[in-house]
């Protein structure tokens, strides 16, 4: 999760830290920023950090990376705690985050100006 792929799948880093614990600041779009402090850092194994947008609360945002057994896939595994009433809210846009992070991941990015549109996909599919 490179800082550099960060404006293929999740937002263009206005600010990043050098160390942990450090604050990650990231718009993402129209001058919609969300703060992270990162609390722990393993590469190649994940990460833990807070997470907050204007106007909701501080919440907590685990990525975990596991080795898929048998294959040399790798399992992605997020959890965001402490959502309470925001949690449907956020399923499907972690769903269409995640398929942007894909698609950077594969050498074929997406374009982000058309994250809403496939929100709205995912939205109405009932993902959560």
């Amino acid at each position: 999760m490179a800082r550099e792929r960060l404006p293929e799948w999740l937002g263009t880093p206005l600010e990043g830290p050098s160390h942990t614990p450090g604050t990650l600041v990231i718009d993402h779009g129209d001058g919609t920023l969300c703060t992270s402090t990162l609390l722990e850092v393993d590469p190649g194994e994940g990460l833990a950090m807070t997470w907050q947008f204007p106007e909701e609360p501080e919440t907590r945002l685990e990525v975990h990376l596991h080795a898929r057994a048998g294959t040399t896939g790798t399992v992605l595994e997020l959890v965001h705690r402490g959502l309470g009433e925001l949690t449907d809210s956020y399923g499907p846009g972690w769903t269409t985050r995640l398929t942007f992070f894909e698609a950077s991941l594969e050498g074929s990015p997406l374009p982000l100006d058309q994250f809403w549109n496939l929100w709205s996909t995912v939205n109405g599919l009932g993902a959560r």
